[in-house]
């Protein structure tokens, strides 16, 4: 999430988001959009239509909780 931050990256694609990463990513300012599935394309192309759901809160348990 360090990274990404530092790259400008103002939202992150994803399937689903654990805890720590939701915090960190959420901390830096960056929204997460989950429930992407598909080829990228197809989840890009959802994002940029507003079809994808900002994440409120992670929507899995951490690995090693």
């Amino acid at each position: 999430a360090e990274i990404v931050s530092r790259q400008g990256v103002e939202a992150v694609i994803t399937g689903h988001c654990g805890p720590k990463a939701f915090r960190t990513l959420n901390v830096a300012g960056i929204k997460i959009f989950t429930g992407a599935e598909g080829t990228v394309a197809e989840s890009l192309e959802k994002y940029k239509s507003g079809l994808l759901t900002e994440a409120k809160e992670a929507d899995v348990e951490g690995h090693w909780s």
